[in-house]
């Protein structure tokens, strides 16, 4: 069977925003996104805040688990490595719930290994020593944000590197019934 590649990218991120996404409830509008973003923010003033930047409204929006993709950077290049940035939006209050940060390369298990490596290490530099690291999947609680970093390996059909930013809050209420 042979599975499209888009098809495929599609899976992987409506199956790491499902993972991590949870609905949110409380005001996150001062929690600080990735880049110039804040959480809570309209698509419209996304579009302004990283207006620097060669962002750009996705028309139809793409559904994911209870949020809708309406923004992206088509490339964004950290370290040696090329990205796509796309902001998530909650499908009820239409704010900024979560951005996720994928590698454009989806075949090469070496190159995102090498990316994931690369960005365990920038990321650890930036936020400090993970709060949980293990194989394929490293994360930092901080204060208000959760950024996850996770090599997604398909083995024979697809790898991809994705970091996903989103409010603590969101971790807080998909754990509140445990």
């Amino acid at each position: 069977m042979r599975v499209s590649k888009r098809l495929l990218t599609f899976l992987v991120l409506a199956f790491v925003t499902a993972t991590s996404l949870a609905a949110l409830s409380g005001d996150n509008t001062s929690v600080k996104g990735y880049g110039d973003t804040v959480f809570g923010m309209t698509l419209e003033q996304v579009l302004a805040a990283e207006s620097s930047r060669s962002i750009m409204a996705i028309t139809p929006a793409t559904v994911y688990a209870k949020s809708f993709a309406r923004a992206e950077i088509a490339s964004v290049r950290i370290s040696a490595f090329h990205f796509r940035v796309v902001y998530l939006f909650d499908e009820t209050s239409d704010k900024l719930v979560q951005v996720n940060v994928t590698s454009l390369e989806q075949k090469n298990v070496g190159i995102n290994g090498m990316a994931y490596t690369s960005l365990e290490k920038l990321l650890t530099e930036k936020y400090g020593p993970p709060t949980y690291s293990g194989k394929n999947k490293t994360s930092w609680k901080l204060t208000h944000i959760t950024v996850d970093l996770q090599h997604v390996l398909i083995p024979g059909v697809m790898t991809q590197v994705v970091v996903a930013y989103r409010p603590v809050s969101a971790s807080s209420n998909s754990a509140k019934d445990l």
